[in-house]
């Protein structure tokens, strides 16, 4: 495949997918037998996933930011090109 990255493989909705799909099968791996404890995965699992989407927003950020790592980016993109 050469220089074929993985993201222009499957896009990058692919790749977010396959977090969110690695997230659901971690937590269900580490499930214990209890009954409520696999609705409590499912939770930790997507809690996860919306975490991981907040983090990977670009723009202007709220301030209520959970990832506070994670700054404004991409604000003048597109402005040498007159394209906003």
């Amino acid at each position: 495949m050469g220089d074929i990255g993985l993201k222009k493989i499957m896009g990058h909705s692919g790749v977010v997918w396959g977090v969110v799909l690695y997230c659901v099968l971690v937590s269900l791996a580490m499930e214990s037998e209890e009954p409520c404890s696999r609705a409590t995965s499912y939770g930790d699992a997507l809690g996860k996933a919306i975490l991981f989407f907040e983090g990977q927003r670009s723009g202007e950020l709220p301030s209520n930011q959970r990832v506070k790592w994670r700054g404004n980016s991409a604000l003048s993109d597109g402005k040498p090109e007159k394209v906003w």
